[in-house]
């Protein structure tokens, strides 16, 4: 017989598994802490009373077991106790005396077979026990034998342990002894496994205890879901049980096996391994929902009909549901694999406010329940409560302790009320109509006591819908007041008060991402693409371009600074994407993570408005920085013609998995066949294309999720709309499926510029 070495020496690699699944609670035994592999079995036994600790409350978890303590925690299993206790009479064994605490679970255990005695007639219940007598005695607890399982002992009953999984990723020696954390392990594994059995119907070891074991049950309703039941119920889909102490509030949503006894109580709750993930609802059209996680992202998911939804502690789908599901609901995705949805919790919101905040957050503490565990989402991005800026419209929904944040804004003139002033629903700012939603910003609009006049410079709060909740006056020098014009013209009046008259018109397009039509003092077609300050007079907006400004430099993403300039806290990156031929520019607005660099250059900036004396930015104006434009694949021709007074060329490439024709006037050298290529074109015609740069390679893909690949240990930042081609020879590809690329064996990855300057993984070349 011998000793372990250490009480580690049992290597337990894949417990942590069990770590995952554990009830929250505080270990009950001092010297085990709850990060300890074995820590859920012997949570799980000392509930059931199986194997307890000492009395000075320690577990002594590297403690050998001894032969009595294992009969005792062997007919406990069983469910044998009440019959033991009666057995204590007379001792089958020399060495036992009549008064031996274990006594009676001696005798039982040597009457049915799970512990046999020495041939010279002793038990020797203080001698430990090693692997081989440990296994033997709980592979018998299963209902085997030598018959079933073989007559070369212990060989026989370890490799019959193995197969019914009792002792995965264990590794020892069957004559070493066993310490208490691994009779805990496996004994654990055991009692959740079919013993044997003659009929179809398998029991399990856990049965044996006048205990239920439901397998499976999703936890869906306690008191505070379903007001139907009673404060100590709560309902799951294998019926509703008496919570007990088993702590299974904590587990409303969530998978797991029960064990329940036979008072209808639950006594164990073994939660399952799921992936859950929280959305808020952005919106619902037909079957696609389009939904915004924790962090602050966006996608879009179809439902099946058939998919199981639970709202309000009833069992639904989401086909009778769909009608009632809106913008704000918090729905709980839970997924056994990650992709496929198993089953989802709707949470129905309901909004207090709009509040507007007229100097900082602090005031919502006022109107709000806030607390460290509130959400917040600012323009559907996940926020923090400091993140909440003057003149946001705020809404609270309680139910999910969430935060809705707007920072819309429409600054121009109040042109006209309608239907009319003394009685107005909506209002006329800068040439588009707006609706009012709110008592407030009615009461500031019509004509008494309104604040604000026909041809006023107002600013426009709106909320969720796009309504307008509030009206304010935020001066110069806020976002609202900058654009950049898009073209200029004269137009014919259509207001009543001056019908058919000429005038200016400019389309500029907003800070906020907006494209208005204002009516200016004079005409600005000389000023398209120009970054502008809007002011008002008279009723006219009169635009003052900006003189050139350029911030450049290295861009601090952690800090939000370039080149040392900081953003104000309201800010706007607006992107000049191209100009015709007349100046008028595509413009759109684009955010800090859409510039595909770490540094900006002159060339890449146009000009910028500054917000105070500390010059932070408050307009950053660029010259397509974020490559939105860019269209990606791999160049398989290109043909050169070169003319005496004009040359062009001629390019096939494979991009989104079709190979097409395109040409150049003029043409770009430096290019290389059958690499991946970016391309920026302007109809059929290519205006600049470039060799992608190998950024990667590998052989060893370990993941690919959330906007990233895993290659080699190596992360790399990868475009959502990444293309991947197999290459079957050096001039043939296919494109494939992102999703297929667990299918191959060799990677390389391909960027618009290395990835210390920001670059995405645009391409990947796969072969097998």
């Amino acid at each position: 017989m011998k000793k372990s070495v250490l009480c580690t020496r049992v290597l337990l690699i894949a417990l942590m598994f069990l770590l995952i699944s554990q009830i929250a609670f505080a270990s009950p035994f001092y010297d085990i802490d709850e990060t300890d592999p074995f820590y859920p079995a012997v949570e799980r036994l000392s509930k059931l009373g199986i194997l307890g600790g000492y009395g000075d409350g320690s577990f002594g978890p590297c403690d050998y077991i001894t032969r009595a303590q294992l009969a005792k925690i062997a007919v406990t299993a069983l469910g044998k106790s009440a019959s033991a206790i009666n057995g204590a009479n007379a001792s089958l064994f020399t060495d036992v005396p009549n008064n031996h605490w274990a006594l009676g679970y001696i005798n039982y255990a040597a009457n049915s077979g799970l512990i046999t005695g020495l041939p010279d007639g002793t038990y020797r219940p203080d001698e430990y026990v090693n692997y081989g007598q440990a296994l033997t005695i709980i592979v018998r607890m299963l209902g085997y034998t030598a018959e079933d399982v073989g007559y070369h002992w212990p060989q026989s009953y370890i490799e019959k342990a193995r197969a019914l999984g009792l002792i995965n990723n264990l590794k020892f020696n069957a004559d070493y002894y066993i310490d208490r954390k691994t009779v805990a392990y496996i004994l654990d594994n055991a009692l959740f496994t079919d013993m044997k059995s003659t009929d179809a119907r398998k029991a399990k070891l856990i049965t044996m205890m006048e205990l239920s074991y439901f397998e499976d049950a999703v936890i869906y309703a306690n008191q505070d879901v379903d007001k139907s039941l009673e404060s100590n119920q709560v309902a799951t889909t294998s019926g509703t049980f008496k919570k007990g102490s088993s702590g299974v509030d904590g587990f409303i949503g969530r998978k797991a096996d029960l064990v329940v006894d036979k008072n209808n109580e639950i006594v164990l709750v073994i939660p399952k391994e799921q992936n859950i993930k929280n959305y808020i609802v952005d919106s619902i059209i037909d079957d696609e929902v389009t939904l915004i996680s924790d962090d602050g992202k966006t996608q879009v998911l179809e439902f099946e009909k058939s998919v199981t939804f639970y709202k309000e502690g009833q069992k639904s789908s989401f086909g009778a549901l769909k009608s009632s599901i809106v913008e704000g609901d918090k729905i709980t995705i839970y997924s056994n694999d990650g992709k496929n949805i198993d089953y989802a919790f709707l949470f129905p919101y309901t909004m207090e406010g709009p509040y507007t905040i007229y100097t900082d957050y602090n005031e919502l503490y006022q109107k709000i329940s806030i607390n460290p565990n509130t959400k917040v989402y600012r323009d559907g991005l996940l926020s923090s409560i400091t993140d909440l800026q003057k003149f946001d419209v705020v809404y609270y929904s309680s139910p999910t302790n969430t935060i809705y944040a707007y920072k819309d804004k429409v600054t121009g003139v109040y042109e006209k009320a309608y239907p009319i002033k003394a009685n107005v629903t909506s209002v006329s700012v800068s040439g588009i109509t707006y609706q009012l939603a709110t008592k407030q910003a009615i009461n500031k609009l019509n004509e008494s006591p309104g604040a604000f006049k026909i041809g006023d410079k107002v600013t426009l709060l709106l909320g969720k819908d796009g309504q307008v909740v509030d009206v304010v006056d935020m001066g110069q020098g806020n976002i609202q007041s900058y654009g950049v014009i898009i073209d200029s013209y004269e137009a014919v009046s259509t207001d009543e008060d001056t019908k058919g008259a000429n005038e200016y018109r400019t389309d500029v397009f907003m800070a906020d991402g907006t494209t208005v039509s204002l009516k200016t003092d004079k005409l600005y077609e000389n000023h398209r693409s120009k970054l502008v300050e809007i002011d008002y007079k008279d009723g006219l907006a009169v635009l003052n371009v900006l003189p050139e400004k350029k911030v450049t430099g290295i861009i601090n993403r952690n800090d939000n600074t370039i080149g040392g300039h900081k953003f104000a806290k309201d800010y706007a990156i607006i992107e000049l994407v191209s100009k015709a031929a007349n100046n008028v520019p595509t413009l759109r607005k684009i955010e800090m993570s859409d510039i595909s660099t770490n540094e900006l250059s002159t060339k890449d900036v146009i000009n910028t408005a500054f917000a105070n004396e500390f010059d932070d930015i408050l307009i950053l104006y660029v010259n397509d920085v974020s490559k939105s434009t860019y269209q990606y694949g791999i160049l398989t021709d290109v043909v050169y013609n070169k003319l005496d007074a004009f040359s062009t060329a001629r390019y096939g490439i494979i991009t989104g998995g079709v190979e097409k024709t395109y040409i150049s006037d003029g043409y770009f050298t430096g290019l290389s066949k059958y690499q991946p290529v970016m391309f920026k074109l302007s109809g059929n015609t290519i205006e600049r294309i470039s060799n992608l740069v190998q950024v990667g390679s590998g052989t060893k893909l370990q993941s690919v999720a959330d906007g990233r690949i895993k290659i080699n240990d190596t992360v790399y930042e990868m475009d959502l709309d990444v293309q991947v081609y197999e290459k079957s020879d050096i001039t043939t590809f296919k494109a494939i499926n992102k999703n297929s690329l667990k299918d191959y064996s060799n990677f390389e990855l391909y960027s618009d510029t290395s990835l210390r300057n920001g670059g995405k993984v645009r391409v990947i070349i796969v072969t097998k």
